[in-house]
């Protein structure tokens, strides 16, 4: 509310711990649910009584994991459970490009899937990510209505400048995200936001520089 936004997503990790089933999953995203649900009509209560005051829209989302294979780290009728994705590749980077971008044609093929993660999975200073065919990858995201994320954060900023021009070109959004794992990181957006403008990209070319209205959400 401080920054003024309209709307706001959460979108931690899959749960990650070893073994666990279907149901164990579904347990973990449901209790998740609830008390977000839970804190936010609290919230929405309090802030109500203040003139004036607007509270932001909250999405519940989640940060999926692209396998080596493609498939996604979570069961479909657990990605139901979600206002949208973020699919991102967080192993095997040294994937070969034919691989790698049939890699993500696979992970694509979901209807939840909204957002592209941090797609090379660079990290500044410590490895360089992956690369794909852009011009195959591109038109597939063009036709789903999926948006490539500007991932704000100083170890990422990713997806690279130099790539956000053939990214604007092809018509795909970008969406710029803070990666915040702290609230002291929803500062980052300042980072993410030069990199698009570095690379050519204007509010219009950025799905979250919409307002809620012409949001477009799954």
């Amino acid at each position: 509310m401080k920054k003024n936004y309209r709307y706001i997503g959460f979108s931690d990790h899959n749960p990650k711990l070893k073994d666990l089933t279907t149901a164990d999953k579904k347990k973990i995203l449901s209790k998740r649910r609830d008390t977000l649900l839970q804190a936010y009509e609290t919230f929405e209560k309090q802030a109500s009584r203040r003139e004036g005051v607007s509270v932001p829209k909250m999405y519940i989302g989640l940060e999926i994991d692209i396998r080596p294979d493609g498939s996604l780290a979570l069961e479909d009728e657990l990605l139901d459970m979600l206002d949208y994705a973020i699919i991102s590749v967080h192993s095997q980077f040294h994937q070969d490009i034919e691989t790698a971008t049939q890699r993500i044609l696979s992970a694509l093929e979901h209807p939840k899937v909204k957002i592209w993660g941090h797609p090379t999975g660079r990290m500044i200073q410590e490895r360089s990510g992956l690369e794909y065919d852009w011009d195959t990858l591109l038109p597939v995201l063009k036709q789903k209505d999926m948006w490539i994320e500007v991932n704000a954060s100083p170890r990422r900023l990713d997806v690279p400048d130099d790539l956000i021009p053939k990214v604007v070109t092809a018509g795909v959004p970008l969406v710029i995200n803070t990666d915040a794992h702290h609230e002291k990181h929803l500062d980052f957006m300042k980072y993410g936001v030069w990199m698009a403008r570095r690379g050519g990209a204007e509010a219009k070319d950025v799905a979250n520089a919409r307002a809620l209205k012409q949001l477009r959400l799954r």
